[in-house]
Order: structure tokens, then sequence, then C-alpha cells
């Protein structure tokens, strides 16, 4: 669940890499506008007449306008795109789109430039005591040519994005977007306490058994005092009482700052799985806003009812002549060592995606394909979930140790439905691993096309000759062997599921060292950004005299308890006695 606001890897790239891309601007005086200081740097909306004008506006409603009453309008604040084939623009204050101009500067091509261009009107606008009408802020510039001058968000506004070509009638495109313009205003009347809700951020889901739900609220401030408290409401559909929340915090006048607050909405049934939540900045620093018109954002979450433990899994491409991997190998091992992650991570090796060496298998190879680059790999490596890294095609990164901690900081922030409880037995001689497999899920609607793939991995194997590495180097995590490459269906009985498989053991292999990992996983044979991983278990090998798998174990699990015969509602660590369908009664360790 989201508990801190970071910048993730993930985040980092969307805004990156998202269309168009977005900058805040840095301009004194009090703005009003909807942009909320932000403009694109490439124009999505361009128009291909040639030594033609085009205009664009805003328009500031009464309401809006009364909020800065009796104040000086000195300057217009104008974001452009690109500066092609720009000749001249004029900005202009009107009470029409078509009327006279009541404040007007004319600005040549040479001092224009592509980004915030702040313009000093000739004479100030004097914001009217009672502004009936509203008024309009824009801008009129001629090109030569096509010319992609025009920036603006793709977030929709209302009354925020309005364009003219020539003789031709003004088109209202507040529905596509919203122009990024903004008028700079000055005086002795301006609003005290005024905020602008830019987004909220959730938690996914909402699990009724936790009772919480954590939020994220970034707001801009618009007003001269600054933002220290804040009075939060959010409305969600089907229940009857709002959730309130009373944050503290300190945004100065025209930054922008983010919010946290837990709220505990009184959600009982996990039907329906899915709720529309409204939040509404009610005050400000105990005061009423005065203006209200943006102090609410929407979004969406889902239900349910329970969620289970969820251990991520993390798979590392390596080999011995990858002289970076050490490198990625001591931030995994780092990791693995913190108790903040103790017990929280799996980690399997692929000794692929650079050379083969001689702990590569066929299955490590076929993994390749997760890097989706026409047969291009590389090590290190490394999948987290087998996710998709957002801003690219692939689930595969070269990771930094910060890429690392964000990465595993959001598979484990994000709720699980299923668990996976492996147990692993050798026979007498050492030869053969059994291992079986209990599932939960929390509906039984969930998971059904999903894959199991249980695989040995063995830890502390010395190096023959490990490129980059200082002195004696042991592998970890080794991936020995696998069920099945893309893993098997799971049988499902209601919410319990199971699975047993067998493994023949290489003498070579020092099963004291090794490990089962099993994993339940999505799987699309043409996309390899379609096999996430829901839930990981791991297990080690115990030593029993057990030489097969009989089947009546695999039977629906019906009740599980204790060693002091208490019952349990699932398998847990420690001693179980497990009584199933056919009458069956087991004894089953879990460390």
């Amino acid at each position: 669940m989201l508990r801190n606001l970071i910048l993730t890897l993930s985040g980092a790239l969307m805004l990156l890499l998202s269309h168009p891309t977005v900058f805040a601007q840095e301009a004194a005086g009090y703005p009003i506008g909807y942009c909320n200081g932000e403009m694109a740097t490439r124009a999505s909306v361009k128009f291909s007449g040639k030594n033609v004008e085009v205009s664009s506006a805003i328009h500031i409603s009464p309401a809006f306008a009364s909020t800065v009453a009796k104040n000086r309008l000195e300057a217009i604040n104008v974001a452009i795109a690109s500066t092609l084939n720009l000749k001249y623009m004029d900005v202009w204050i009107r009470t029409s789109l078509d009327g006279e101009n009541l404040a007007t500067a004319h600005v040549e091509e040479d001092a224009l430039r592509q980004g915030w261009n702040v313009i000093t009107l000739d004479e100030p606008y004097l914001i009217p005591e009672d502004p009936a009408e509203g008024f309009y802020i824009g801008y009129t510039f001629f090109q030569t040519n096509k010319a992609g001058a025009i920036s603006s968000l793709d977030t929709p506004h209302q009354d925020a994005f309005y364009t003219k070509v020539g003789e031709e009638e003004w088109t209202d495109m507040s529905d596509k977007g919203t122009l990024c313009i903004e008028g700079l205003v000055y005086g002795d009347y301006l609003p005290k306490y005024n905020v602008s809700v830019l987004s909220i951020s959730t938690d996914p889901y909402f699990i009724i058994s936790d009772g919480k739900f954590n939020c994220v609220m970034r707001v801009r401030n618009l007003a001269t005092l600054p933002v220290q408290q804040l009075d939060i409401e959010a409305a969600i559909e089907g229940v009857d009482t709002p959730c309130r929340a009373q944050v503290k915090g300190n945004v100065p006048f025209g930054e922008v700052g983010a919010f946290s607050f837990t709220i505990s909405p009184e959600i009982l049934s996990a039907t329906p799985d899915q709720r529309n939540v409204t939040f509404t900045v009610t005050a400000i620093n105990g005061q009423e806003d005065e203006e209200l018109t943006d102090n609410s954002v929407s979004t969406t979450f889902k239900v349910a009812e329970k969620a289970y433990r969820k251990i991520t899994l993390m798979e590392e491409f390596t080999g011995e002549g990858c002289g970076n991997c050490p490198r990625v190998a001591g931030y995994i091992h780092d990791m693995l060592e913190a108790p903040d992650y103790a017990g929280k991570i799996n980690v399997i090796c692929h000794h692929s995606g650079y050379t083969p060496d001689w702990l590569t298998t066929d299955f490590d190879e076929e993994y390749c394909w997760f890097y989706n680059a026409g047969g291009s790999t590389y090590a290190p490596g490394v999948m987290v979930d087998r996710k998709r890294i957002i801003g690219s095609n692939t689930p595969v990164l070269c990771p930094t140790d910060e890429d690392l901690h964000n990465l595993v900081n959001e598979s484990l922030g994000t709720p699980t439905f299923v668990e996976i409880i492996p147990q692993g037995h050798l026979n007498g001689e050492g030869s053969k691993a059994y291992v079986q497999i209990t599932l939960s899920r929390v509906n039984e609607t969930m998971f059904n096309d999903a894959r199991l793939t249980v695989m040995l991995v063995e830890n502390n194997i010395k190096a023959l000759y490990q490129s980059g590495a200082a002195g004696e180097y042991f592998h970890q995590h080794v991936n020995r062997c696998v069920n099945e490459v893309w893993g098997v269906p799971v049988e499902w009985t209601g919410d319990n599921g199971s699975y047993a498989c067998t493994f023949d053991l290489d003498p070579k292999w020092k099963t004291e060292n090794m490990e089962v990992i099993a994993f339940l996983s999505d799987y699309n044979a043409e996309d390899p950004n379609g096999c996430v991983i829901h839930n990981s278990g791991n297990c080690t090998l115990s030593v029993t005299g057990i030489n097969g798998i009989n089947a009546d174990n695999r039977s629906e699990v019906k009740a599980v308890y204790n060693a002091a015969g208490i019952r349990q509602d699932r398998l847990s660590k420690g001693l179980n006695i497990v009584v199933r369908a056919d009458g069956t009664v087991t004894k089953q360790v879990i460390r």
C-alpha cells in the first residue's frame, strides 16, 4: 500500500516520457488561470495555415474574477511550445472573445522564446469590484507556416481552451485540454486562502480487514498566506458518512506541496468491488477557501475482503563473464540482509543474458525472451515480479541500488490476494525432492488462468571465475531446475489450490544449500509484459523417510490445527496438523 510519497524509477520515467512533457513556471505575481503553472513543451494542437493569425484564450468566470476583484492584472504569462514560424504575438484582455481589447501588449518574434514568457501589459487591467461578466485572457500570433506554438495540457477543464484561426469562428476545445497561460495579478486585495487541488494518489485497494486507506494529495497554494493545514473530506460511493482528515504542512505562495493522510471508511462489503471517491479541501488553516471551484478531485479504488502477505520475487540475469554482475549481486545481498526486507523477498538467478557459463540451464536461456529486444540481451539485468518497467517495453532493467529499492517497495506496497505455501522433502538417498504446494485465494473467481512455477535454487556455489570480483566469489540463488518453464495450471477447489511435483537431483548439488521457490503468475505467450507475478513462497528441503508423493495428500484441505490442537484458518509456520477431505490426517512443518 501507499505509505510515502516516493518518486520511484517508474514514476520518473513516466514524467520524462509522457507526451507532452510538462514543466513548471516561475513567475512573480498572483497567477489566475487553469494550468497550475505547468506547460507542455510540445504542441498537441497545430494549425497548418500560412501567413495567418492564430488566437487562443481562457475565460475567467465572474466567480473566479471576484476572488481577485479590485486588483491589477499587470502581465500575462504565456507558454510557447515552439517559436518556429512565429512572426509576432499580441496578448490581450477582453470581456468577450471578439470584443475590444481592454488591455494589450505587442511582442516581436525576436523577443519570444520557447517556454514561459512574462509579457507586461501596456496598461494594467483593473479588475472590477463586481466582475459580472468575467473576462478572457488570450493571445494572437502570426504564423508564416504551420506552427506548433500553442502549449496545452491534455487535462480538460471548463473555460480553459478556446482557439481561432484567421476569420473562422472561435472553437471551444476545453473538453480536450487546458491552455498554458496565466494572468499575473498585483494589489492589496489578493486572496489569503486559496488552493488548487492538482491530484490525488491512493492505495489501489481498500482492504476491509485492514480498515485503513492511505492517500496523498497535491495542491498548489494560490493565496498570499502559506498553507499550514488542510481539512479534507472524502465522499465515497456507498458510504453514508464522509471520511475526514486534518493534515499539517507548509506550502508557500505559488508553490506545490503534498499532504499524506489516512482515512478509515466504513466499508463492510467487497460488493461493489470498485468505488468512486471525491476528495475535497473544505478549509485552509481553519478558514474557508476563497475560490471553491478547484477544491475537489475524484478517483476510483477497488475493495477486497482481505489480502495476504506479499513476498516479492526478484529475478537476476547474471553470469561469470559479466564484470558488473557482482555489483548488482551486492545490492541484492544488502537488501536481503536489511531488517525492513527480512522474509519479504525471494531471489532467483538465471545464468543467461550475457554469456552462458557452467551454471546456465536451457530454461535460463528461454527466459531471455523477457528482454523483448529481438534477441539482444545483457547482464546484469533484473526483473521484479516480472512487471513492465514504465517507459520501456520490457520487465528487465539494469538497475541501480535505488532502482531496486524503488521497485521492491512498489511491489511490497501492492496487495496480493493469493498465498503460496510450499513444502519440500528429500527421500532417504537425497536423490529426489518432493514438493507440495498449498495455495489460498481471497475469491474463487481469481487466478483461474494463472500458472504455478516451482523452482529449486542453490546457494553458496563457489565460482570458477567471476569477472569483476576480487578474491573468492560464491554464487547465490542459482536456478537448478523447474517444474515447467512457463508454469502449470492450478487445481482449485473453491478458495484452495494444491499442486505436487518431483525433482531428480544431481549428486553434485548440495541439498543443504537448496530451497524451493514457488510463484503464481499470469502468462501471455505473445507479450513478455503479460506475465506478472502475483505472489511467491519458499521453503528449505527437509530430510524425511518419504519416498514418493501420495495422491491422497493432494486432496482438498478441510481443516488445519496447530500443535496445541487449536483450529487455524490456514497453514502457518511451525507444526500443522492437516485434515483432508478424504479423512487423511498429516503433519506438516513449515519453516
